[in-house]
């Protein structure tokens, strides 16, 4: 999302399905553990540019990123697999620190 060059992953909430302070501790916890277990997986600021607590608020994690070139469609199964894997690993971060991801 947002950036032709490079693809991003991240945890969003709703805040109808529950109380949104709760909704944005949950955010907080999944921007904590993406930084802790996902390091790997965040290629620059870009994705993490504002405060964990600005995300949180806005309901939505610090994001996993990817640089990539969509006319290069050599690249574009590694780029699948690459989704695939980033959205497993953030939906088991997400239950991990509180409940169902979706």
């Amino acid at each position: 999302v947002g950036n032709a060059d490079a693809l991003w992953l991240f945890v969003t909430n709703s805040w109808t399905k529950g109380n949104k302070d709760e909704a944005v501790e949950r955010m907080r916890r999944c921007s904590w553990a993406i930084r802790e277990q996902m390091a790997d997986q965040i290629e620059s600021e870009r994705g993490t540019a504002g405060t964990v607590d600005s995300f949180a608020d806005a309901g939505r994690s610090i994001a996993v990123e990817r640089e990539w070139d969509r006319l290069d469609e050599d690249d574009w199964p590694d780029a699948a697999d690459w989704l695939k894997d980033q959205f497993d690993r953030l939906a088991a971060l997400a239950r991990e620190v509180g409940g169902d991801p979706t």
